[in-house]
């Protein structure tokens, strides 16, 4: 016969708030779709390389 199990309390969840966050609006992966295509595309950067021979 199985036991009884006390019904479970829901899990409190705390919000960790960083006030000396510089990068404040990150957005994560569930928000992509919402998010406009050319945010959505990496940035192509090229440096000029030097030759130091």
């Amino acid at each position: 016969m199985p036991r009884k199990s006390k019904p479970k309390q829901p899990t409190q969840v705390d919000t960790l708030k960083h006030e000396d966050a510089t990068r404040k609006n990150i957005p994560t992966a569930e928000y992509q779709s919402v998010m406009a295509e050319d945010e959505k595309r990496p940035i192509q950067v090229a440096y000029e390389r030097r030759d130091n021979r």
